[in-house]
């Protein structure tokens, strides 16, 4: 199977992340001799060597690589109280150096020590580029231990920096990590999703990065079943690599690879020209034992592709320390012994083997995993909102205060001469009643933020009491649960919108209507009498349709009936000024309505759509028209509640 350790386990490729990241050095490590032994205590000797240890590991000299990052971080504490800002950069890099050490060679919970060091300094100096950069290692590292709740953690912290800071570098090793993640949770469709955000500029990246996209693009074929496609961008990686600089692990990954997926292709002979070339620097005295039992693996699927029996059954039980492999690397050695045992006939022992390797399948797919990683995105799209709020506040706060220190010198000053004081004071006068009203109109804009962060997690809770009842009478819950999730993420992405166009809103009320009636708790039939001369780019107040849809299809019927009936009516008035939407029920009512909704509801859906017309209407003259009335009166039979938004054509969304 396409080696895991180039998808879970990837030391070479998932880590070689922080490679990239950290600037690897290329240069020969005969570089030592570039200072004099006598400035061997400067800052600018180890600022010179402070690359040569990634030179080292690439060479395979493990402990010359840690001794020299190790004199890097003792001249560190040495110097830790001189105030020189140089020290902490220093000791930083030199922290991420000895983790991604530590990573190479297996012992990641050591590597996340000397991570998690990086990140304490680098939160005391306040460099969002290197804890950017160490949020990533980080995450890349816990790949590695199959922790993929950890691993979607921090690639969203990245992820977070990005969007709250306007900070976009390192994007593409960030999606890129997310797909590596889906596709190994089998979300093919959300994985191929983050790939393509990164293919779409494959030609604008650089080296390196082409090579780390290339080998993880073709697991995600690989993992989907489309063997020649997964040939197709493993030999674009080996193409860019002979454009790189030397680098012999990655090489033999590619090869062995590349090998892998002709075993795939059945085509043995091809496989073991390749297979032959990565053992070279697998089994060479230097390789780890995870390398070895790695490649030995391949050599003993060809073997099986050939029914050549015996040298597979060689390879295969041969003795390992097994809390030296890769966890998956025994889940593939696994299916490897079923496939033997049943060749042979032992089938007893085929069944022990495919039983193990189902048991790894389900922890890694595990309900549990799914639903703490949709809880982390949930929490880290809200908290991109909330951060960028309260740097945008902090900052109006700053510039307000600057203000009124500037105010106070200026009146000061203005005391030496009547004439003098007049004129400033007209001036400033103005110019303060001016920056006011920019401040008036940002705390607006903050308070209407606010506004829309609530209605997000008031669609979660409903979504989720929708969906949850469901999950527990059904065994498949990948269906439903992607359909959950997918509903929230649209709806996190709106609830940061003022405005959104009539056809997102209508878009998303649909798929909302789709994920309820897929619980099986449909009580209504919802009708759609959208008229043609309706214009579907105009702009509404983003939910001010989703929310009269969800109060309906939740509180105006007390039971299913086929006549149960909830009609979307959107049309434009003769004068053609204003688009007129139109919410019909024919359920309880109104005053029955509101008490349903007090008692199973939050009650703050309507609130937050009045505060948001209240708020965006105090600046046009043409108002938006929100009004909720019983479809029938007192005397009347007709039963129902009928909610109407009538919308200005020019109305501007500004606050």
């Amino acid at each position: 199977m396409l080696c895991k350790k180039f998808c879970l386990d990837n030391i070479y490729f998932i880590s070689f992340t922080a490679f990239f990241l950290l600037g690897g050095c290329r240069h020969s490590a005969d570089n030592l001799h570039l200072c004099d032994s006598k400035d061997t205590d400067s800052l600018l000797f180890y600022k010179q060597i402070e690359q040569i240890p990634y030179q080292l590991l690439n060479e395979n000299k493990i402990d010359s690589a840690i001794l020299i990052t190790q004199q890097i971080l003792d001249y560190c504490e040495q110097h830790e109280n001189s105030g020189d800002g140089n020290i902490d950069s220093l000791k930083i890099s030199a922290n991420n150096a000895m983790g991604f050490i530590y990573n190479t060679i297996d012992q990641k919970d050591k590597a996340l020590e000397y991570y998690h060091e990086a990140e304490h300094v680098i939160r005391r100096i306040n460099d969002m580029e290197w804890l950017q950069k160490t949020y990533l290692n980080i995450a890349d590292t816990y790949y590695g231990k199959c922790d993929f709740m950890q691993t979607v953690n921090y690639y969203r912290k990245a992820l977070w920096l990005s969007d709250s800071l306007n900070f976009n570098m390192n994007r593409s090793f960030i999606y890129v990590g997310l797909g590596i993640v889906y596709a190994n949770l089998k979300n093919y469709k959300l994985s191929d999703y983050y790939y393509q955000i990164v293919e779409k500029q494959f030609d604008s990246l650089k080296g390196y990065v082409r090579i780390y996209f290339s080998n993880n693009r073709a697991i995600y074929y690989y993992q989907t079943k489309e063997y020649d496609k997964a040939l197709e961008w493993l030999r674009k990686a080996k193409y860019f690599l002979r454009e790189s600089p030397k680098d012999l692990f990655i090489d033999a990954q590619v090869e062995s690879n590349i090998g892998e997926m002709l075993l795939l292709l059945h085509q043995p002979d091809s496989a073991k020209v390749h297979l032959d070339r990565a053992a070279n620097i697998f089994l060479s005295p230097d390789a780890g034992i995870s390398e070895k039992f790695y490649i030995n693996g391949l050599y003993a699927s060809m073997y099986l592709e050939k029914n050549n029996l015996k040298e597979a059954e060689k390879l295969l039980t041969a003795s390992y320390p097994t809390d030296e492999i890769y966890p998956n690397y025994l889940y593939y050695n696994n299916e490897r012994l079923a496939t033997l045992y049943a060749k042979k006939g032992d089938y007893r022992k085929a069944y022990e083997y495919r039983t193990k390797t189902n048991f790894y399948n389900d922890s890694v797919l595990s309900n549990a995993t799914q639903n703490n990683i949709a809880e982390i995105e949930i929490r880290y799209s809200r908290d991109t909102s909330i951060l960028r709020r309260d740097i945008l506040v902090a900052q109006r706060n700053r510039e307000l205060a600057e203000l009124k220190h500037f105010n106070t010198v200026i009146y000061i000053s203005g005391l030496g001469s009547l004439t003098v004081v007049a004129i400033f004071l007209l001036y400033y006068k103005q110019k303060r009643n001016l920056q006011f009203a920019r401040q008036i109109a940002t705390i607006a804009g903050l308070r209407m933020e606010n506004v829309r962060n609530r209605i997000s997690p008031h669609f979660t809770f409903n979504a989720l009491n929708a969906v949850l009842p469901a999950l527990q009478h059904y065994n498949e819950l990948a269906q439903p649960l992607q359909l959950l999730v997918q509903s929230i993420r649209s709806n996190l992405m709106v609830s940061e919108k003022i405005s959104i166009p009539l056809s997102h809103e209508i878009e998303m009320v649909r798929n909302f209507i789709s994920l309820y009636e897929s619980t099986g708790l449909r009580r209504a039939n919802v009708r759609w009498l959208i008229s043609e001369n309706v214009d579907m780019n105009i702009q509404i107040p983003s939910m001010s349709i989703q929310i009269p849809v969800e109060n309906a299809l939740k509180y105006a019927f007390t039971d299913i009936d086929t006549d149960n009936c909830v009609s979307i009516k959107i049309d434009r008035n003769r004068e053609k000024e204003y688009i007129k939407i139109e919410i019909e029920d024919n359920g309880v009512g109104l005053g029955n309505v509101a008490s349903s909704a007090s008692s199973k509801g939050t009650g703050h859906g309507l609130k937050i759509l009045y505060k948001t017309i209240e708020l965006l209407n105090t600046k046009n003259a043409h108002k938006l028209l929100f009004s909720i009335c019983n479809a029938g009166n007192a005397d009347s039979e007709k039963k129902g509640t009928i909610v109407t938004l009538s919308v200005p054509i020019h109305f501007k969304y500004v606050v």
